[in-house]
């Protein structure tokens, strides 16, 4: 049965129309988002292919390329947090057919110049070094993955070359790992795609808006919830990669397996009781206003 926003976390969506020059950003699931403002469309970690458990053991990973086609008809840019296939599997596919320059770690510039990109559709980052997105200026920040299977982190090291696809999930290397500073006007927003931070170089973001917080395996990243808001304080907190990625859209939003997202209620109660929970269904678009740094609501 598919997961219930509790009442209390739902948005009411607003008309971009009823907002000039507002910013539109939908969960796409897993740790993706789509944010849109001004005529260009910026994606963090789209992915929507999403294989089964079963399948993706033994087999090679293949992009959907239909649904890929359906759900990101448009990007301009596109970032990506770390070279996991959570994370990167469709990206090649989605950059190709949109013509979007692909943002991210020697890793992720690997397997994209690998799947045939051209070079100059391909950036390697460096961090803390702003780069304007159109109307978006992101900053990638240096990062660590969480200990997110059995207290490791999964497929850790790098991806070199030009590796040919399909890959194998273990060949999806996590690379380096950042947070991804996203600024347009007042409004300051922060993704973390896996839930474990670098104390220091996270503070440097100093505060922010609204945080985009990974909840898979941060049950083994001690005090994750009260590092991330003392560096933080975030006026809004909106959980992402708690939905259950083994499972086809049609399914609806399943938590996964050890979540707890009530704890993490919880947590964000004790620690930062200032800060808003947000949760859109997937595809739902927040309306941000980039003058003031609020949501707004219809």
């Amino acid at each position: 049965m598919a997961y219930g926003i509790p009442e209390q976390y739902k948005i009411k969506s607003a008309e971009l129309s009823e907002l000039k020059d507002a910013v539109s950003i939908e969960w796409t699931g897993c740790a993706g988002f789509r944010l849109k403002h001004k005529g260009t469309t910026l994606l963090i970690d789209p992915f929507v292919t999403r294989p089964r458990m079963a399948g993706m053991v033994a087999m090679p990973l293949k992009c959907n390329e239909q649904l890929c086609a359906e759900v990101f008809p448009e990007a301009d840019y596109i970032l990506v947090g770390h070279s996991h296939y959570d994370h990167l599997l469709d990206v090649p596919e989605i950059a190709s057919k949109t013509r979007a320059l692909v943002l991210g770690s020697p890793s992720t510039a690997s397997v994209c110049l690998g799947a045939g990109m051209p070079d100059e559709k391909v950036k390697v980052v460096e961090t803390f070094i702003p780069i304007m997105c159109g109307p978006f200026k992101v900053t990638f920040v240096p990062g660590v993955h969480g200990k997110a299977v059995l207290g490791r982190i999964p497929f850790p090291g790098q991806i070199s070359g030009r590796p040919k696809q399909p890959m194998r999930a273990s060949h999806y290397r996590a690379g380096g790992v950042y947070g991804l500073l996203i600024e347009i006007g007042a409004l300051k927003l922060y993704h973390i795609g896996s839930a474990d931070l670098i104390d220091d170089e996270t503070a440097k973001v100093g505060k922010v808006n609204a945080l985009f917080t990974c909840l898979a395996g941060r049950q083994d990243t001690p005090n994750y919830i009260a590092r991330l808001n003392s560096r933080l304080q975030p006026d809004y907190i909106i959980p992402h990669h708690y939905d259950d990625f083994f499972q086809p859209f049609k399914f609806g939003n399943n938590l996964m397996s050890g979540v707890d997202i009530d704890s993490f209620f919880s947590e964000v109660k004790a620690v930062s009781p200032g800060a808003r929970i947000v949760m859109p269904e997937y595809f739902q678009a927040m309306t941000f206003d980039p003058k003031t740094g609020k949501l707004v609501e219809g």
